[in-house]
Parts: C-alpha cells; sequence; structure tokens
C-alpha cells in the first residue's frame, strides 16, 4: 500500500510539472536562411516572398537574394553547428529560461562575424546582417526556431 501511495504521489508531481519539464528537455530545431543584400536594382528572389516586406522595412538594401538554406537540431544543454554556402556558419546553443533563446556565434571562413543572443518566436525570423566596406553582397541570415 505505501508503495502504491509512493507511486500515485509521483505520478501526481509529473502531472503537476506538465508539458513545460517535458519540452525542456526536448531539442530546439533552428533553421537559418543565407542572404546577399545589395544597393543594386534587381528583380525579387522568389524565394523570398514570404520576407520580403520585413526585410525591406528593416535593411536599407535595394534588393534581396537567397543563397541557401540549413537546419539543426540543438539539443537541451547542448551545442550545434548549423553550415551554410560560402564558408557561413552558426555555432548554436539553446539558453535556458522562458521562450525561445538561442545564443548564436556566427562565422564566416573561421573569422567571427558576430557573436549575439536572439529571443526567437515562432513563425517570425530575426535577421542577422554584418556590413562591410562595400553595398553589394552584403551577407544576411534569417534565423528561425521551429
Amino acid at each position: 500500500m505505501k508503495n502504491l501511495l509512493r507511486l500515485l504521489a509521483l505520478a501526481f508531481g509529473f502531472c503537476l510539472l506538465g508539458p513545460a519539464a517535458v519540452s525542456a528537455a526536448q531539442p530546439t530545431s533552428i533553421r537559418a536562411i543565407l542572404i546577399t543584400a545589395s544597393n543594386a536594382k534587381a528583380e525579387s528572389d522568389p524565394r523570398l516572398k514570404a520576407y520580403e516586406n520585413e526585410l525591406q522595412r528593416n535593411l536599407v538594401f535595394s534588393s534581396f537574394r537567397f543563397v541557401n538554406e540549413g537546419s539543426a537540431s540543438v539539443p537541451a544543454n547542448g551545442r550545434s553547428t548549423l553550415q551554410l554556402a560560402d564558408g557561413h556558419s552558426l555555432e548554436l546553443e539553446v539558453e535556458k529560461g522562458a521562450g525561445v533563446r538561442v545564443r548564436v556565434v556566427w562565422t564566416h571562413r573561421g573569422a567571427a562575424m558576430m557573436s549575439t543572443s536572439l529571443p526567437l518566436k515562432s513563425g517570425s525570423p530575426a535577421v542577422l546582417v554584418r556590413r562591410g566596406g562595400k553595398d553589394d553582397n552584403v551577407p544576411v541570415i534569417l534565423v528561425f526556431a521551429r
């Protein structure tokens, strides 16, 4: 009888923790799209149609071209690397807390481009951009949590 009571108490405790405790241990799927931005007038890339307004509103470039995309599964309390074209990569680490917050280190051919922490909302991308001296083919990365 004591064992049954302990088992019921344990089961009740897990019910109180709910889905938050279960989802905390789940890996987070991260998707990234590498884009080049330019001030040269060009046709819109149809693969970026869903993000065109957001890009135009937040960045001062005239055109955007899709380069490639990738995804990675980041384990709870772990890291993962997402490789993109032309030597671009993102080192990803999910941070503890409410919602999805990801620590991102962006490198290009081994050189650090940016290190930041991003709150990610489902379906809404975070935009990473690193401007150089020229306004042609500036790399932009859209980062999403799934």
